[in-house]
């Protein structure tokens, strides 16, 4: 092209490149055959080469009926005695290599979406004692509190930073291991967040090798298990117990009502009642220093006492208590068991050198035709239980559904939740 930006020439290939006719291109400027979004850097790069400059260009040409394609411009400035004459230079097809790069960046911007989205943290980092971050997905703004430019090359934290001092020795010692071991890691441990609270945190990750065995880094993911790590403790603390004071695991306890409910559909006439049982102003007790865990034996044993050596006992979080009982004869025989537990509550109880005076709210429901599963009969038990509780506690109320509206209630491991 001439120092105006004139076509003075075009090779055949012209038409095949960008469907335009040779004989009409030729003595057009430029511009026209090119895409309105590339013509700014087209313009830059003729300024660049009206100095005698050379460039490397991808953009796309073309026009008829709105079909662009790709192509590489490789191209110089002609300077004669200084002045600037025009620019020569070829130009290629390069629609099948933009094609897979943007196959490929969509892939790219698809994966960082999906590891963006992770409940947790991907990362990659350097094998040294500050673990310094090369990536870390965003993630890590829910898991540590810190966003991940924060993170990368420890320009806030280093990621050592957050582990808890406790478990930094261990966690540089199981990576080590498993490093020089060629395996992957699979840790657990605590972090302190950037609003300092304790999160317990789930990592695995494995080291990443050249292919002459030089190592190059980590890579993992790491997720929050807090809330699954408390409750594995609470699981933990409560089994101890119960193995301590013969009480049911909850979900022993849960298959057997389950299985006495099936029973008591194949053989009509078989009875069985289930108590929920509250321990009145808990919070209270506990609020002035003592141990929950020596107050649930104590009072686990006292429960235990009128019940019959078959019936099933097991304790629900810090306050609560199921007792399952095939051995009443109707509603009343149950009302008189529950108040034979009561009455076991009228001396105080003693731990070590103090007393306590405990009372309990008692919800109790007979087994009957409507209870087609456990959860239907826990529910039934422990709204009469609230309801005993609403009244003032330290009472016993059998369920009664005219009454007493059944709530939702949720049975796990770690307590029971009322919505």
């Amino acid at each position: 092209m001439d120092a105006a930006g004139r076509w003075k020439y075009l090779s055949k290939a012209w038409p095949s490149l960008t469907g335009l006719n040779v004989d009409e291109c030729v003595g057009s400027h430029y511009s026209k055959a090119i895409h309105p979004r590339d013509r700014e850097r087209c313009e830059t790069q003729f300024h660049s080469m009206s100095q005698g400059g050379q460039c490397t260009l991808a953009i796309r040409l073309g026009g008829q009926n709105e079909r662009y394609q790709w192509v590489e411009i490789r191209a110089a400035g002609l300077i004669f005695e200084t002045q600037f004459c025009g620019i020569t230079g070829t130009i290629a097809n390069i629609n099948d290599r933009v094609d897979e790069e943007e196959l490929l960046l969509a892939n790219q911007r698809s994966l960082t979406g999906m590891l963006n989205d992770l409940p947790g943290m991907m990362y990659r980092c350097r094998n040294n004692i500050h673990w310094t971050m090369d990536y870390v997905s965003a993630g890590s703004l829910d898991l540590t509190g810190y966003p991940p430019e924060d993170l990368i090359n420890s320009k806030v934290i280093s990621y050592a930073g957050l582990i808890h001092p406790e478990d930094r020795d261990t966690v540089w010692s199981m990576v080590q291991q498993a490093v020089r071991e060629h395996r992957n890691f699979e840790l657990t441990y605590r972090i302190i967040t950037a609003g300092g609270h304790e999160k317990w945190i789930s990592e695995r990750g494995r080291a990443l090798f050249s292919s002459n065995g030089e190592l190059l880094g980590l890579e993992g993911f790491m997720a929050d298990i807090t809330g699954d790590q408390y409750r594995q403790i609470l699981f933990t603390n409560d089994a101890q117990i119960a193995n301590e004071i013969g009480l049911t695991a909850l979900t022993l306890s849960r298959d057997r009502i389950e299985r006495v409910v099936r029973r008591s559909k194949e053989i009509e006439q078989q009875p069985y009642g289930l108590m929920a049982i509250l321990l009145d102003r808990f919070p209270s007790i506990r609020d002035r220093g003592m141990d929950p865990s020596a107050i649930k034996r104590s009072v686990a044993k006292r429960i235990q006492k009128p019940l019959a050596p078959f019936d099933t006992v097991c304790a629900i979080g810090e306050q609560q208590f199921l007792v399952l009982t095939e051995h009443v004869a109707d509603a009343q025989a149950l009302i008189a068991l529950a108040q034979l537990i009561q009455d076991q509550f009228l001396q105080p109880i003693q731990v070590k050198e103090k007393q306590y005076l405990v009372s309990l709210s008692i919800g109790v429901i007979m087994g009957s035709e409507r209870h087609h599963s456990a959860d239907e009969l826990l529910v039934d038990a422990e709204t009469a239980m609230h309801h005993a509780s609403a009244l003032g506690g330290n009472r016993i109320e059998r369920f009664d559904p005219r009454v007493m509206p059944s709530q939702s209630v949720e049975y796990s491991l770690g307590g029971i939740t009322n919505d």
